[in-house]
């Protein structure tokens, strides 16, 4: 697992300087992906249910935790705005090959996006629909934990076999119609 640290360097460094509401997004989004991909939670990043979707406090206060990501105001039209950037990527420590490859993969995919269409991609995830109020934890661990569950190879044969045992138990039954 990598740290919030490591995982926002290596965004930085894949997309380049990011508003923080894209960087919270992909954030999100990838460790969404990994969880359904792998199983397994992507980084220790942790994310509440907010006014703009998933929100993590721990990207907004990165900088306090690496002196090699900063968070600059910038006036984008007439609204300021806050851009991530990393100072000198040559001092990021190199990540394993998959993961790297399975970051560049996610960056790709949603790097060309709005902010706001990243904003309902990232809504409209099982984790951030499934908690109820706003300010509450987004279940991230118990998200890959299920995915770990049904990402296992004999799953379905593993169901199949409670159904027929439920079935020869009778504890289904059938509804006849009138």
């Amino acid at each position: 697992m990598l740290t919030r640290v490591q995982l926002v360097e290596n965004i930085l460094i894949i997309a380049g300087p990011l508003p923080q509401k894209k960087l919270q997004k992909l954030a999100y989004l990838a460790e969404i992906r990994y969880a359904e991909k792998y199983g397994a939670r992507l980084s220790d990043l942790s994310f509440i249910r907010y006014y703009y979707g998933p929100y993590s406090s721990d990207i907004r206060n990165i900088e306090d935790e690496d002196d090699n990501i900063v968070i600059e105001g910038i006036q984008q039209n007439v609204y300021p705005m806050k851009k991530s950037k990393i100072i000198a990527p040559e001092k990021v420590d190199k990540l394993e090959p998959e993961i790297e490859d399975y970051l560049k993969e996610v960056i790709t995919q949603y790097n060309d996006k709005t902010e706001e269409d990243l904003e309902i991609i990232a809504d409209n995830t099982e984790p951030f629909r499934e908690t109820g109020n706003f300010k509450d934890p987004i279940d991230l661990d118990g998200y890959a934990k299920y995915h770990a569950i049904i990402g296992k190879k004999n799953f379905i044969k593993v169901v199949m076999e409670k159904d027929k045992v439920n079935a020869r138990k009778g504890l289904y039954h059938s509804v006849k119609s009138q």
